[in-house]
């Protein structure tokens, strides 16, 4: 699957984070399918973009479709029995529709149009995307007065009809609930006893309003006012508020956890000098941490805690690189995970806490005007710019980006059960290669193992982004280093198809945790090519396996479909029938030929290397083609091969020929001699191809290309002695040993 930059770019405005942020510029190139990379994308707004609602002015009647009365009343039985038979003289007047706006309020919301005829009825559509569904039931026959309707939060539309006609009431009801959800933040957090804190309620709307809320402390609402609260936290205390004026809250807020240290306190550090056991004195600075100590696990570690019984202390803080698997065991009022940021690519990031999901904003309280906060929508295929008041749910991650060095820290309590995430296959496009792409999160504290991952009605392959591309991994092989998934990271997999979304999903099991440091024996697989693109500071990999329980085509068990990174990275993909694959496993044919294919925004110098040869059969031969310059290239001679690009060239440019070399001298395709210093080639094959001299020592002096003529001849100038002389075709290699006198 490919997601080629178009030409042009399509100006994408970003309006930095907070209120009084700066305003910058960026521009991207949209995909014309599959997965946007996420340096991709529309218009979007960082984490404190405006919110403000958008009053529509409505639809007017005019631009309104004409309605097929046929099929909208004649065979509707029970919309009929309202039609008045009686004569008339026209269709019924346009009145105009009232009540948009926003009501405080979750139901029963109050429009209508200011006058009615009588002996007609009027039918309450409701407009869902391009589309308007007609509102069962909610009827009513005109009095020669005002009507009003109670419904929920949408864009309405009213239809009159009489015996006559009908007439679309003049523009529609727009009515949507007060938006009274709000981000509530803590100036600090992190700090020592007896430190004052300022929480502040910033509602996520923008206007002029005046608010007031209500604060609560563990669920026990002790201040009643405005929109700052003051208080002295508690190491674990929520902090929670909910807006009552001008509207009762009906959203779900965030909340804070305070994590509150003594200072000096009792504090020890991991040092997994002994093992990965938590209850192991060898392994921490200051003991075994119990209740009242606050224990920190810092990154870099040979060895990492693992926890496996019921075990008590104050807090726990991970630090950037860190990892700590056994939650489920640990009694702890706070905890902290930070990952730092420090460069300005993108980054898919998700959050280790269970409760209470950390908000956008608290997670990155620092150098906001600069982070860039997205989530990816498989409806449109694009990604939807976020605010602070986003909720950080376990399920889900999010595409980052901060122009200066940033820390995220997620505050909370830590997951401590199985997660599983259902998927979306909505995307409407004809191209099916858009639809079912699903963004991820590792929920835990540590890495997860892909393999012990369950899946239901999804592809088997998972993709993770490096910075510059999608690397993946199909349970056996592939780019992501043994299918290990770091901690704190985002991933996709793709839904296989459409149906109830409930039967559709990504369960991560505590099971799946592991510590990434640990190796794994990566057990050698048979008939595996990796090939492997360096340039331009990037590089690219692509696997051929193959398989005899594969198929030609696309696979959901094995293969992985290719999704492009970042302009000036190189891409590298093999394609078969049409389709592109990252990881393609396919049954074995003799003389298999299968297409790989190269692109990158940028032209340079290329090196594109082989490795896994000597998992095939030593009488296979694989011959690297370069169809643009005519070179056939023996991979199993020599496993590099550069070349030069030009962006914009065909890149459908090599192929790779898999060739048994015969047993049976009767079957050469050419006949290989000496005269003195000349080697002679007689082609009896009609290609073209290369001839290639090795010495005794294995030394290739001699790389030419031929034709495809019956004869070439080339002279040496060498030592006399014995040579090995190599014909290679894209039928395959064919080897003879001279003398030259």
């Amino acid at each position: 699957m490919k997601t080629t930059q178009h030409n042009t770019k399509s100006a994408a405005v970003i309006v930095c984070l907070f209120l009084m942020a700066i305003t910058c510029s960026r521009s991207y190139a949209v995909p014309e399918k599959g997965i946007n990379y996420p340096g991709n994308t529309a218009d979007y707004l960082s984490l404190n973009g405006s919110t403000s609602i958008d009053r529509h002015p409505g639809i007017t009647a005019n631009s309104l479709p004409a309605v097929d009365e046929i099929n909208d009343f004649a065979h509707n039985q029970v919309l009929s029995t309202y039609i008045e038979t009686a004569d008339c003289l026209s269709a019924p007047i346009a009145y105009e529709i009232w009540g948009s706006g926003e009501y405080c309020g979750a139901v029963g919301f109050e429009f209508g149009i200011y006058n009615s005829e009588t002996d007609v009825t009027y039918f309450l559509y409701q407009k869902f995307g391009d589309e308007r569904n007609l509102v069962l039931g909610a009827e009513q026959t005109g009095t020669g007065g005002p009507l009003t309707f109670f419904q929920e939060a949408g864009e309405y539309f009213i239809m009159g009809k009489n015996a006559c006609d009908s007439t679309w009431m003049s523009g529609s009801a727009n009515v949507m609930p007060f938006n009274t959800k709000t981000y509530i933040s803590a100036n600090v957090n992190n700090i020592c006893a007896g430190t004052p804190v300022t929480f502040t309620a910033s509602p996520d709307r923008i206007d002029n309003l005046d608010y007031s809320f209500l604060w609560s402390v563990n669920n026990n609402i002790i201040y009643y006012g405005g929109k700052e609260f003051s208080y002295t936290p508690l190491n674990g205390d929520r902090i929670s508020a909910i807006m009552y004026s001008p509207c009762f809250d009906y959203e779900s807020n965030n909340a804070v956890i305070m994590l509150v240290k003594d200072c000096p306190g009792n504090f020890t550090t991991w040092t997994g000098n002994s093992s990965n056991d938590w209850n192991n004195p060898l392994n921490w600075s200051n003991g075994v941490p119990g209740p009242g100590f606050f224990a920190n696990i810092p990154g870099g570690m040979e060895n990492y805690p693992t926890l496996i019984s019921p075990a008590t202390c104050e807090s726990l803080i991970i630090e950037d690189g860190g990892s700590f698997i056994g939650s489920e065991f640990l009694n702890i009022k706070s905890a902290m995970v930070t990952r730092n940021i420090s460069s300005p690519a993108f980054h898919f990031l998700s959050s280790p806490m269970g409760y209470p999901y950390p908000a956008m904003g608290g997670v990155f309280p620092a150098n906001q005007q600069t982070t860039w906060a997205r989530l990816y929508n498989e409806y449109s295929g694009d990604w939807n710019n976020l605010t602070v008041s986003r909720l950080f749910d376990q399920r889900d991650a999010f595409s980052i980006q901060s122009t200066q060095p940033q820390t995220a820290q997620f505050i909370g309590l830590l997951n401590s059960s199985d997660v599983t995430s259902y998927l979306y296959y909505n995307n409407p496009g004809s191209d099916p290669d858009r639809a079912g792409w699903n963004l991820i999160g590792n929920p835990f504290s540590s890495a997860i193992y892909w393999n012990q991952v369950t899946l239901n009605s999804a592809e088997q392959s998972v993709y993770v982004w490096n910075g510059s591309q999608y690397i993946s991994w199909n349970g056996t092989i592939g780019a992501l280093s043994n299918g290990i998934i770091p901690p704190q990271s985002g991933f996709f997999v793709k839904a296989m198809g459409p149906g109830y979304i409930q039967n559709r999903s990504v369960t991560i099991p505590l099971s799946a945790r592991v510590h990434s440091n640990v190796p794994f024996f990566k057990e050698s697989v048979a008939n595996l090519l990796e090939l492997e693109v360096n340039g331009n500071n990037h590089k690219d990999q692509a696997f051929i396996h193959f398989n005899n329980d594969a198929t030609r085509g696309f696979d959901i068990a094995s293969d992985a479909r290719k999704l492009y990174g970042i302009e000036e990275a190189p891409q590298l993909f093999s394609f078969t029938d049409g389709l592109e694959f990252t990881i393609n496993e396919l049954p074995f044919f003799n003389n298999e030929i299968i297409g790989i294919g190269f692109t990158c925004g940028n032209s340079g110098n290329f090196m594109l290397s082989a490795s896994g040869l000597e998992s095939f059969d030593n009488k296979f031969r694989i011959i690297l083609e370069d169809q643009k310059e005519g070179i056939f290239q023996d991979l199993s001679d020599n496993r590099q091969y550069s070349f030069s690009y030009i962006s914009g060239e065909n890149e459908h440019r090599f192929k790779l020929h898999f060739t048994e070399i015969s047993s049976n001298p009767e079957s050469a395709e050419f006949k290989i001699y000496s005269e003195g210093k000349t080697i002679i080639v007689n082609n009896f094959t009609g290609l073209n191809g290369d001839t290639q001299v090795y010495d005794f020592t294995g030394r290739m002096i001699l790389n030419s290309a031929f034709d495809s003529g019956n004869q070439s001849s080339f002279t040496l100038n060498a030592a006399a002695g014995p040579y090995v002389v190599k014909v290679i075709t894209a039928r395959g290699v064919q080897s003879q040993k001279v003398v030259i006198l």
